[in-house]
C-alpha cells in the first residue's frame, strides 16, 4: 500500500527543513523575515493587486461553467471530471467554514509557502541567475509546479501566474510580511469566490 501523507504536513516538514538552512546560514539576515520597512512601501499596491485580483477572478468564476477535476473513489481509482463552479459557495453555503479557511489558511498554507518559494529560493539561488526575469519566472514555475499535487490544471495554472506576481514583489520591496499578505488576499479570493476545490487535497501519493 502505498504511503499518503496530507500536502500540509509536507510543506510543513520541507518549510522546517528550508528555514533551519536559513537561521544556520551566517549570510541569512534573520531581521528579514519580520522586517516591516518593505511592507510599509509596498502594502498599498499589494491591497490594490489583491482587489484586482479578486474581481478578476469574480469574473472567471461567471464566464467558466465548469473546470476539470479528478475524484478517488473508495477502491483508488481517479475519475476525471467536469464540476460547475458556483460563485460564492463556500460563504454562502458554508459560512463556518469559510471564515475557519479565512483565519487558518495564511497561517497553516501560505506562512511556509512563502518561506519556500520566496525566501528561500531568492536567498539561496538568487545569484544564479543573471537576470531578475527569469529568476521571476523560475519562482513562479516551481510554485506553480508544487500544485500539481492536486491533479488538475486549474491550481498550477492560477499559481504559476499568481507566483509571477508574488516573486516581482518579493524582490522589488524585499519584504517576507508583504510576501505572505499578498499571498494569503490571494488564496482568499480564490476560496471566497468558489474555486477553492481545486486548491485542496487528502493526500499526496
Amino acid at each position: 500500500m502505498p504511503l499518503r501523507v496530507h500536502p500540509l504536513l509536507a510543506l510543513w516538514f520541507a518549510s522546517s527543513i528550508g528555514l533551519a538552512a536559513l537561521l544556520l546560514d551566517p549570510t541569512f539576515d534573520r531581521r528579514s523575515l519580520v522586517d516591516l520597512r518593505g511592507f510599509r512601501a509596498g502594502v498599498l499596491g499589494a491591497l490594490g493587486r489583491s482587489a484586482a485580483v479578486f474581481a478578476a477572478l469574480t469574473v472567471a468564476a461567471i464566464l467558466v461553467p465548469s473546470a476539470p477535476t479528478s475524484f478517488t473513489l473508495p477502491d483508488g481509482e481517479r475519475v476525471l471530471l467536469e464540476v460547475p463552479v458556483r460563485l460564492f459557495a463556500l460563504p454562502r453555503e458554508q459560512p463556518g467554514l469559510w471564515l475557519t479557511v479565512t483565519a487558518l489558511y495564511p497561517i497553516l498554507s501560505v506562512a511556509p509557502q512563502t518561506l519556500l518559494y520566496r525566501t528561500l529560493l531568492v536567498h539561496r539561488y538568487g545569484l544564479l541567475f543573471a537576470r531578475r526575469s527569469t529568476l521571476v519566472l523560475t519562482g513562479a514555475l516551481a510554485f506553480g509546479l508544487a500544485h500539481l499535487l492536486f491533479r488538475n490544471a486549474v491550481a498550477p495554472s492560477l499559481t504559476f501566474i499568481g507566483g509571477i506576481v508574488l516573486m516581482a514583489t518579493f524582490l522589488r520591496h524585499r519584504s517576507n510580511v508583504l510576501s505572505w499578505l499578498e499571498h494569503a488576499l490571494y488564496g482568499i479570493s480564490v476560496f471566497t469566490v468558489g474555486l477553492g476545490r481545486w486548491f485542496y487535497g487528502g493526500a499526496v501519493v
